[in-house]
């Protein structure tokens, strides 16, 4: 992951995490998964968060 500008590039890396949670034992279990985003995905690469972002 990285500074994007991007949407798409975005939603597919939020999109590999929810793999990565529902491919691991957390999901069967009781452990609720509550996304919560951080600089890299609400930032562009000049580092100042952009509307695209903070709507994903």
């Amino acid at each position: 992951m990285g500074y994007t500008s991007v949407s798409k590039v975005l939603e597919s890396q939020l999109k590999g995490w929810i793999d990565l949670y529902e491919n691991s034992p957390l999901a069967s279990s009781r452990t609720t998964l509550i996304p919560i985003s951080g600089n890299q995905e609400t930032k562009n690469e000049k580092k100042i968060s952009y509307e695209g972002a903070e709507k994903t």
